[in-house]
């Protein structure tokens, strides 16, 4: 079953199937985010230190919005996956459009996956994990860092963009 999904320090989850749009200017949010793996968290995703998860979004912008703090995920939860973690936002999926410009983050990002059968993929300085959604971002920066223990698998990790898949990035 489903762990921690949907959980960002502005906005938790975003689910635009009723066609509704976000606009952030000038936003910021201050804090920290410390999840602790139980026994049913199978499943870990959408966490992220300014929007959590979207879902089917129609239209998102983030102008000039800073995301600041850390994000600890920590546990030792055998057969679990933890993706899609992010210091600005966690994961998006689906449709829709994402403007990001003149942001910032300075997140700090730490799990401790140490138990067996962990796969933790998906995780970056900005964006977790993005897919089939239509990104233009400009003038955006990371400065924080990424710190991952454990984990059977570990991949698509990065400073800027863990993962990311879209016909028409710009």
């Amino acid at each position: 079953g489903d762990g921690a999904v949907g959980i960002g320090g502005f906005i938790g989850t975003f689910d635009g199937d009723d066609d509704y749009d976000v606009y952030a200017s000038s936003t910021a949010y201050t804090g920290d985010i410390l999840i602790t793996l139980v026994a049913t968290s199978t499943e870990n995703y959408g966490i992220g230190g300014f929007i959590g998860y979207m879902d089917e979004p129609e239209d998102v912008d983030c102008l000039g919005c800073i995301s600041s703090g850390s994000i600890t995920i920590e546990g030792d939860r055998v057969n679990t996956e933890i993706y899609g973690v992010g210091g600005f936002i966690g994961h998006s999926d689906e449709y829709g459009e994402l403007i990001v410009a003149d942001s910032v983050s300075t997140v700090d990002i730490e799990i401790s996956a140490n138990a067996s059968s962990t796969e933790v993929y998906g995780v970056g300085g900005l964006f977790g994990y993005l897919e089939d959604i239509e990104t233009y971002l400009d003038r955006n920066y990371y400065n924080g860092s990424i710190t991952v223990f454990g984990g059977d698998e570990t991949y698509n990790i990065a400073g800027f963009i863990g993962y990311f898949y879209d016909e028409e990035f710009t």
